[in-house]
């Protein structure tokens, strides 16, 4: 038997990706509370400034939408993308094929804010297919760092 250890370093001028994954269970209503404070850590040490609250209310959403309207947790990723207009990209997974539906909820309605609580602070938002089942994202742009 044996065991191979595989390390790859950057190559000068590479462009790395600063990640936090988190899985929140089904059956876990503790979950999106976790989530939001890890997401108030890591984008404080990325220093979103301005952005921060946003990026903790849209997964809120974007996971409460996966525990409600599909029957699997959800897998959340959120990454500092580089580039010189840092922006932060925020994905929820889930393994449902159903995708969601952007509604227009009257002023009594107790559901259907989701979707717009995330477009609403994001730069751009949207959802894709994933081997089995979608991942809604949005981004966000963090403002540039006057301490700089």
């Amino acid at each position: 038997m044996a065991l191979l250890l595989l390390h790859r370093e950057p190559g000068p001028g590479a462009v790395t990706t600063t990640r936090l994954r988190l899985h929140v269970h089904q059956a876990d209503p503790a979950g999106a509370a976790e989530v939001r404070s890890a997401l108030h850590r890591t984008p404080d040490q990325w220093r979103a400034g301005a952005v921060l609250h946003d990026v903790e209310v849209a997964p809120s959403e974007l996971i409460a939408n996966a525990l409600t309207h599909t029957e699997s947790g959800a897998l959340v990723t959120v990454e500092l993308l580089p580039g010189a207009a840092r922006r932060i990209r925020l994905e929820v997974e889930d393994r449902s094929s159903r995708w969601p539906r952007r509604r227009s909820p009257g002023e009594t309605a107790t559901s259907g804010r989701g979707l717009l609580l995330v477009e609403a602070p994001a730069e751009r938002w949207g959802a894709e297919p994933r081997g089995n089942g979608k991942a809604l994202w949005c981004e966000f742009r963090v403002p540039a760092d006057r301490g700089r």
